[in-house]
């Protein structure tokens, strides 16, 4: 078995993971247009940022996308155990307080998306928003790595949480859609 076999089976069991945790929390995922993420060629996903439930819809999508390398701040890899199964899905965790190695961890993950027509999901807003009227300002590293990758922008967006009311803290089972543009 090769090395990049391995590692996909591990990805695999990662995204599992997650996926019953979907299952426990009562959330159905409905992805659209999800042809976009199946083709077999290297690009960068960027979606809105609106919660942590955010990722859990990342991996109920993973299957289509098949090559996928989420990039996620490295305080998250210390939330057990959502921080092991996202390390064996593949995330890539970047210190955001080091600019400079943050940097170079993103070079070498485009790299690795180019030569294995992988697709690097960000979330360019840089922090969850709470506000689903509008978008916070972008970060610019998805951009500045589609750029010198020449590699295209694929827009998830993610619908509202309608189900989960941040007053009261009462989270009911809902509903989500994913629509992928081109």
């Amino acid at each position: 078995m090769s090395t990049q076999s391995s590692f996909k089976n591990i990805q695999v069991f990662g995204t599992q993971i997650i996926k019953h945790v979907t299952k426990l929390i009562e959330v159905k995922w409905h992805l659209r247009n999800g042809k976009v993420l199946s083709e077999d060629r290297g690009a960068v996903i960027i979606s809105n940022h609106q919660s942590s439930i955010d990722i859990l819809g990342m991996f109920n999508i993973w299957h289509v996308a098949v090559k996928i390398a989420a990039v996620a701040r490295k305080e998250l890899f210390y939330v057990w155990p959502f921080g092991l199964a996202a390390y064996l899905a593949g995330v890539v965790f970047i210190d955001r307080n080091n600019s400079k190695d943050a940097y170079k961890t993103l070079k070498a993950t485009s790299e690795v998306m180019i030569k294995n027509k992988t697709k690097i999901w960000l979330f360019p807003e840089g922090t969850r928003n709470k506000n689903i009227t509008s978008l916070l300002p972008f970060k610019k590293g998805a951009f500045n790595i589609a750029v010198a990758a020449q590699v295209p922008i694929i827009p998830v967006i993610i619908s509202p949480y309608y189900f989960i009311n941040t007053k009261k803290y009462i989270f009911n089972k809902g509903h989500a859609i994913m629509q992928c543009c081109q």
